[in-house]
């Protein structure tokens, strides 16, 4: 098993024993590992997905996050459109965004239950890889109404500039670090941020500052039901 973050997303390797591990390879996995075992190996996988990716989520809980899950906006209901990735983002892509990430938490229930009915080591295993963020980005762009391609790029943009708006206690847990690294982590975002300004339209910086706590709150929720769903939280 393997993983390496690529454009900000993770990519992930998986292997069973030497060889990679495909949708074939899943089904006839009851020949070389239990189903516990199965289910424990993709488990694993989903925890490092949830702590090497999710947009600098690694310091959040699935207690916490959960109990936050109240700022979801209600699901985008229009025809999906055609945009290309290039085109400038607008106010309007932050509650495209916040659709998506709505469609994104029920794709992982829908998983969830799939994974409460599983028989086999090849069914638990692929209902676990549908609830990991590469595979619910589809669901991502249909609850917002736009390409994939286009979602990933409101999705990467925007989390960016939240993660570096809201508090830097929201983002991690710096009690124990020296007050110079401090210092330093709050320096880079302003850098972070100075630049995001430059590349982002006043409008749509001046609605993520008002927004942003409310959005970092709705990824640590989809973050912490990924992890539970997956049998690794309350």
């Amino acid at each position: 098993m393997s993983g390496r973050l690529r454009g900000g997303a993770l990519t992930l390797g998986l292997t069973l024993g030497d060889d990679p591990l495909t949708p074939d390879r899943l089904t006839s996995a009851p020949a070389a590992m239990s189903h516990s075992r199965a289910r424990l190996t993709l488990v694993a996988l989903l925890a490092a997905l949830g702590s090497a990716c999710g947009d600098r989520d690694t310091d959040a809980t699935p207690g916490d996050s959960a109990a936050q899950a109240d700022s979801a906006s209600a699901p985008f209901t229009g025809p999906v459109t055609s945009t290309p990735t290039a085109m400038p983002l607008a106010v309007a892509d932050i509650t495209l965004w916040e659709s998506g990430m709505d469609a994104e938490l029920d794709a992982v229930r829908e998983s969830a239950a799939t994974l409460q009915r599983a028989t086999t080591p090849g069914d638990s295993a692929m209902a676990i890889i549908a609830m990991n963020e590469g595979n619910t980005r589809a669901a991502g762009a249909t609850g917002a109404g736009v390409e994939e391609s286009r979602y990933l790029f409101i999705h990467s943009t925007l989390s960016e500039a939240v993660a570096n708006l809201v508090p830097l206690e929201q983002v991690m847990d710096v009690s124990a670090m020296p007050a110079s690294m401090v210092a330093e982590l709050r320096k880079n975002r302003e850098t972070a941020l100075a630049g995001m300004s430059t590349a982002l339209p006043a409008e749509v910086m001046e609605a993520l500052r008002a927004r942003a706590s409310a959005l970092r709150t709705q990824q640590l929720a989809l973050v912490a039901a990924r992890l539970k769903s997956a049998g690794l939280g309350p």
